[in-house]
């Protein structure tokens, strides 16, 4: 015979039968009793700890106002300062967080007093209302908390006005004391708890705040504190206010246990009959696992409760509906790009997904220390604290080959204990390639402008140097002295080009194809690394060819060129026992060809064929990024030539660079040397922060019979132009407070004759910016460090330009 019957259903009609109405009526009343009395009782103790409280802050007022009026009397009111300052230091030690101000009739501090720091004086309190009342009434006047501009924190200010005997008032006294030092000496009962809020509504002190607050205010008593408007609140907790209601409670809950004995006694004859039907499910569910899902088995004849029955039948649906989702979600699986890879705790793979297979090759049942590593494998498989990982890794691929991957692996866990892991593999060996060359880029730019900021800087102490020296080659001197000097000079230029050639080599400028000897490129680049080989012990030999035809380029980029290349070989050599780099040059054919040798360790054949390849190098992780011969391969194949690498492994490398003579339709016109022309007599006006470099160009144009003005600073700068006349102004570019683009801008608007009679100095001739406003306006300019020639020429043009203007 089948029962199906509501045990639930009995077993609630039971419990409110017996239980509810005796635990409503009698704990309602008693509840409400209780309530009402401690509510009083509780309104009355905080009202008289709330006054207490309010009378021990008013104390503290009155305390403070007389240590302010009792140093107010030790003033000297023609000097607005103390009489005797030991006595404000004895009154700080004693109380180290006071502060004291003299303010003068104004409201301006004058002279400050703290213990423990420095207090600016000079500060205008005039704004304040307690100064205003003050200076109103001639009376010390309270403020309430404010955010005191001396102290950085919220204070009380004593405002004692400084009255002299004719009744004047002189200035004031302001003694500043944090909120922190008002304390009160009253000790609440253990169940109370207080708050002391200033007129900003921020607690000032808290008393026994940790106790629950109250959940309404009817516990709550509060008073206010004259003159500073703050607030004392004093309350109790609720559960003090309950107190009284809990023996209503504490019966009504007996009662109710009484009830609920009778009620259990019966309710457990009745289910008694399932208990054995209920444990044998239970047994059933106990021995499944996620990977071992079962229908529960239930007999139709056992006296089953009927919610039973529909919970198990609506489990073992849900079970059949999880098979066909789990197996939808592996075929969806097995389709994803990505490789998916289940593994056991043991480290061996159970399941791998088709993206897994064509990549790494049929891996079930293998290690997965043999496809992530040993180091990766101890995170995912860890059985101490199995959780969710990711990091990045270096992956074995089926082509023998190794690539960066991404490794996410979520553990599945039952019981505790780690059953499985479910790892998800992504290639990202483009991606890390890319963030590796775009961080290398961003590198490169700071280091450009930390160049370009540098060489900068040099080129103004370069220009003084060889400007001195030229003006002594043009005294007479003894050949001993004037051999001296013409070597610091050639010293001082030498550096400059260096300092060019750094400029022209941080700024990322536009390509200028030149007439460009090759010798002279090779030259230049190896002033910039020779010291560093010299140093790295490594030996450079030159073989130049003297006759060697120009080439048609930008001697930046083949200068670029030559620099990755050294680069390389200066690392390749520094592992082998001779370090040696050549460098020739020669021409053949109607080329220019440009060869650098080195004694380094080689490139093996495999490698040989990727050298010109994007992000490839043989370079240890962070010593390259793989870029650098494919940018010169682009740049050299941009120039109609070509580059060659030829190496082996422990035989060195030779790369060979073949470019394009260039041979120019007719000769150049010679040109008139600037030396041999006189400069007309004019009138200057020289421009620079730099003194010595201007009283070097004053002395050169007075030699030629001109008269000049110096100006260290654009307001200088401005005032003489704006009084005098002259014929032209030379100005540097890069000053402090200023450029000389904006001296001449605001000078032109104001008078726009000299709009051609601009010249301008500048140590940074690679700066488009710079250029780009020359070229603009068409403005003549001559670079720091300069020659006296140079300078003469640019003036001649200069010259004419104002003619033909």
């Amino acid at each position: 015979m089948k029962i199906n019957f509501s045990i639930r259903s009995f077993l609630v009609f039971l419990a409110i039968s017996f239980t509810v109405p005796a635990v409503l009526l009698f704990g309602y009343f008693e509840a409400v009793n209780g309530v009402q009395q401690a509510r009083a009782e509780a309104r009355e103790m905080n009202r008289e700890a709330a006054i207490l409280i309010q009378h021990d802050l008013a104390g503290s007022l009155k305390e403070f106002q007389g240590i302010a009026e009792a140093l107010a009397v030790d003033i000297d009111f023609k000097a607005l300062r103390f009489k005797d300052p030991d006595s404000v230091r004895n009154m700080l030690r004693k109380h180290p967080a006071l502060v004291f101000l003299l303010l003068n009739d104004k409201g301006v501090s004058v002279a400050t007093y703290a213990d423990n720091r420095e207090i600016r004086a000079g500060i205008d309190y005039g704004d304040r209302d307690y100064i205003k009342q003050t200076i109103k009434t001639r009376q010390t006047v309270i403020s309430g908390a404010i955010q005191s501009r001396t102290a950085n924190s919220a204070a009380v200010v004593f405002c004692v006005p400084l009255i002299d005997e004719d009744g004047v008032l002189r200035g004031m006294l302001g003694s500043g004391v944090p909120t922190d030092q008002f304390r009160t000496n009253y000790q609440l009962a253990p169940e109370q708890f207080a708050m002391i809020t200033d007129t900003f509504g921020r607690t000032v002190s808290a008393i026994n705040i940790q106790n629950t607050p109250p959940q309404s205010n009817d516990e709550l008593f509060d008073v206010g504190v004259a003159p500073i408007g703050w607030k004392v609140v004093v309350g109790l907790p609720h559960t003090y206010v309950m107190a009284r209601a809990r023996h209503a409670i504490y019966s009504a809950a007996m009662v109710a246990f009484v009830c609920t004995l009778i009620g259990a006694g019966v309710a457990s004859l009745v289910a008694f009959s399932t208990v054995r039907g209920l444990d044998k499910i239970g047994r059933q569910v106990e021995g499944m696992s996620a990977v071992d899902l079962k229908p529960i088995e239930m007999s139709e004849t056992a006296p089953y409760p009927r919610e039973v029955r529909s919970l198990i039948g609506n489990f073992n649906n849900l079970l059949d509906r999880a098979a066909r989702t789990r197996q939808v979600e592996f075929d969806a699986i097995s389709q994803i790009a990505d490789t998916v890879i289940i593994v056991r705790p043991d480290g061996n793979i159970t399941y791998m997904n088709g993206a897994g297979v064509k990549s790494f090759g049929n891996a079930i049942g293998k290690p997965l220390k043999d496809l992530i590593g040993e180091d990766a494998v101890h995170h995912v498989l860890s059985r101490e604290n199995p959780r969710e990982w990711k990091g990045d890794v270096a992956l074995k691929i089926s082509a023998g080959e190794t690539i960066d991957g991404f490794v996410s692996s979520t553990p599945v866990m039952e019981n505790g204990k780690l059953t499985s892991a479910i790892i998800i593999v992504q290639d990202i060996t483009r991606e890390k390639a890319a963030r590796e060359a775009m961080v290398q880029s961003e590198k490169m730019i700071t280091l450009g402008e930390l160049v370009a900021g540098t060489s900068h800087e040099l080129n103004n102490p370069l220009a003084i140097v060889s400007g001195y020296a030229d003006l002594l080659l043009q005294e007479t001197l003894e050949p001993e002295q004037r051999t001296k000097i013409e070597g610091i000079r050639s010293s001082a230029h030498r550096a400059a080009s260096v300092v060019h050639g750094l400029l022209a080599f941080a700024r990322k400028r536009k390509g200028e194809r030149i007439q460009t000897g090759a010798n002279s490129v090779v030259e230049a680049t190896l002033q910039l690394k020779e010291y560093d080989l010299r140093t790295s012990g490594i030996r450079l030999e030159k073989e130049l060819d003297p006759d060697l035809p120009a080439v048609f380029a930008d001697p930046n980029q083949i200068q670029q060129v030559l620099l990755n290349v050294i680069n390389n070989a200066q690392d390749a050599v520094m592992t082998a026992d001779v370090r040696t780099i050549r460098i020739r040059t020669e021409t053949s054919d109607g080329k220019v060809s440009i060869g650098i040798e080195d004694t380094g360790t080689g490139i093996s054949k495999e490698e040989l064929k990727k050298i010109f390849d994007p992000f490839f190098t043989t370079k240890p992780l962070g010593k390259g990024t793989g870029l650098g011969l494919s940018i010169s391969y682009g740049i050299v194949r941009a120039h109609g030539g070509d580059i060659e690498v030829s190496s082996q492994a422990g035989r060195g490398t030779q790369v060979l660079i073949t470019l394009p003579a260039y041979t120019p339709l007719e000769p150049e016109a010679a040109v008139a040397t600037p030396g041999d022309v006189v400069l007309s007599a004019r009138r200057f006006l020289v421009v620079d922060d730099e003194v010595e470099i201007g009283a070097i160009v004053q002395r050169i144009l007075r030699r030629g019979g001109s008269s000049a003005d110096i100006a260290a600073t654009l307001t200088e700068a401005l005032a003489l132009a704006s009084a005098n006349v002259y014929d032209f102004i030379i100005s540097d570019i890069k000053m402090p407070g200023g450029s000389g683009i904006d001296f001449y801008e605001k000078l032109c608007s104001i008078m726009p004759m000299y709009r051609r009679r601009f010249v301008f100095l500048t140590g940074d001739t690679s700066n488009p910016a710079t250029i780009q406003f020359l070229e603009r306006e068409g403005l003549l300019y001559f670079p720091k460090p300069f020659d006296f020639r140079v300078l003469e020429a640019v003036l001649r043009e200069a010259e004419s330009q104002a003619t033909r203007g």
